[in-house]
């Protein structure tokens, strides 16, 4: 027989708050056992199977680790580097000097 776990068990580890849990139960991500006797609110139970089912379909890979992507286009700056404090203190052309 397979071992039962409570939410506040099944949250744990997780690492996830129980009611972060029954939101990815109430969507349909995760299975879960009902052991109750209606259907107006179910007693939930998950297996540890069940669990690493879902941690498994939601592993993914770090993008920032993965095969780099190709440029989809070229970029239009020259890069060209400017300094500002060079640029101030350049005396201003066509300006009038009022006396």
């Amino acid at each position: 027989m397979r071992e039962l776990l409570t939410p506040e068990e099944a949250a744990f580890r997780l690492r996830v708050s129980t009611k972060h849990l029954r939101q990815i139960t109430r969507t349909g991500a995760l299975r879960y056992v009902n052991i109750g006797c209606g259907d107006k609110r179910p007693t939930r139970r998950y297996t540890a199977e069940d669990l690493e089912a879902f941690l498994e379909g939601r592993t993914e890979t770090c993008q920032s680790t993965a095969a780099p992507a190709r440029k989809s286009s070229r970029t239009t700056s020259c890069g060209k580097v400017v300094d500002f404090l060079d640029r101030q203190a350049r005396p201003k052309r066509g300006t009038r000097v009022e006396s």
